[in-house]
């Protein structure tokens, strides 16, 4: 059974503006029976899924347990933890839902707007992901 999610759009940092784009419903779950939900963005050019550090604080996750590591991308090198987080994911309408825990970069205060990522790192080998760009869609299909 796959569960599909169609685009949606995500305000960036101007001047890009808005975009279209892979976005899924993800809930992600903290201390004390936190619970988050968040649109993510499927990041196929992402090795780490990412949170920043507000999201963390609404998590009650403690920082200063987690790993520090330096991490680079497209905006340079920067400090972030290293945690796992579980998540789960569902489609709209699906009684199927799928939890699993993830290994997250929590970084700095993001840049306004800045979408939370899945990236390939513990998501994408749990899932066929199909991007139908066509059709403004992404398909997650659970492997075995």
């Amino acid at each position: 059974m796959a569960l599909r999610f169609k685009y949606r759009s995500i305000e960036r940092p101007q001047p890009l503006g808005p975009k279209t784009a892979p976005i899924i419903s993800l809930r992600l779950f903290g201390r004390n029976e936190t619970v988050f939900d968040t649109p993510a963005l499927v990041d196929s050019g992402a090795d780490y899924s990412v949170i920043f550090d507000e999201h963390a604080e609404i998590l009650g996750l403690d920082l200063e347990k987690a790993e520090k590591t330096e991490v680079c991308g497209i905006g340079g090198k920067i400090m972030a933890w290293r945690l796992k987080i579980d998540a789960e994911i569902s489609g709209k309408g699906e009684h199927r839902k799928f939890r699993f825990s993830l290994p997250f970069m929590v970084l700095p205060k993001p840049v306004e707007n800045h979408p939370i990522l899945l990236g390939r790192a513990g998501f994408f080998e749990r899932f066929e992901i199909t991007f139908k760009e066509k059709d403004r869609e992404v398909i997650l299909k659970p492997l075995p």
